[in-house]
């Protein structure tokens, strides 16, 4: 009769024995594996998950100001030998609890816009993530690198220019029609469940030129939206394989 080996997991509170039945284990043989040990030495300074902790810290926190926090997380995770797809899904991940924080944050804003505004931005989010998510995962892994670099520098610029687009915006007549205000975010919520970099830059402007003048409503759609449709790519990048 052959043996076949098993996998035992140990869980449990400080001082409830893990530590304890693990040597038992290892008594009669048994190879441990000890994830306390292995999370220790990954979140140690200079260990090997620190880059993107610190990325995904960082981004959050650009994330809420201004937008820009796929900067720090997707060059980070291709940096640790993500694949790009997979590094611009995790990205998109990474960056979500930024967003409901910033959101949250304004949440006094939100409250204070129509209801039906905001659903219909909701929506009009989480289909255009879907949508960009979609044709990500139809996009060959080699088509894909070789946008990135691209998607990189039009990111790039519009986080460089931002503060001049928002002042250009800002200063332009506003008041556009609700039919360009929704088409305009559709456009940008498929971009940003394609590709999660300037997302935020692009949803100020848009803000900004359709007659959204407050700067704190600006931030809490943008930071809104921005949860919706990052949430929805990354469940439609979660099914799709």
């Amino acid at each position: 009769m052959t043996l076949r080996p098993f996998v035992v997991g140990l869980t449990g509170g400080i001082g409830s024995g893990k530590s304890a039945a693990a040597d038992l284990f290892r008594d009669f043989g048994a190879a441990i594996v000890d994830t306390d040990l292995i999370a220790h030495q990954l979140t140690a300074p200079h260990g090997a998950a620190m880059p993107a902790i610190e990325a995904a810290f960082g981004a959050g926190v650009l994330n809420a100001i201004a937008g820009g926090g796929t900067f720090l997380t997707f060059p980070a995770l291709v940096w640790t030998g993500v694949p790009p797809i997979a590094a611009n899904a995790t990205s998109a991940l990474a960056v979500c609890p930024g967003y409901l924080g910033s959101a949250l944050g304004f949440r006094q804003e939100l409250a204070a816009l129509p209801r039906a505004l905001l659903i219909r931005e909701v929506v009009l989010s989480a289909l255009g993530g879907v949508a960009g998510a979609l044709l990500l995962l139809v996009t060959p892994a080699k088509v894909f690198a070789g946008v990135v670099p691209w998607l990189l520098l039009f990111a790039t610029v519009l986080f460089a220019l931002g503060p001049r687009i928002a002042r250009w915006a800002g200063s332009a007549e506003g008041g556009a029609a609700p039919l360009w205000r929704n088409l305009g975010l559709a456009a940008v919520a498929v971009y940003g469940g394609y590709f999660n970099g300037g997302l935020g830059i692009l949803l100020m402007a848009l803000y900004l030129l359709v007659g959204e003048q407050r700067l704190n409503t600006v931030n809490a759609l943008k930071n809104l939206n921005s949860f919706v449709l990052s949430v929805v790519s990354v469940i439609a990048f979660a099914a799709g394989g």
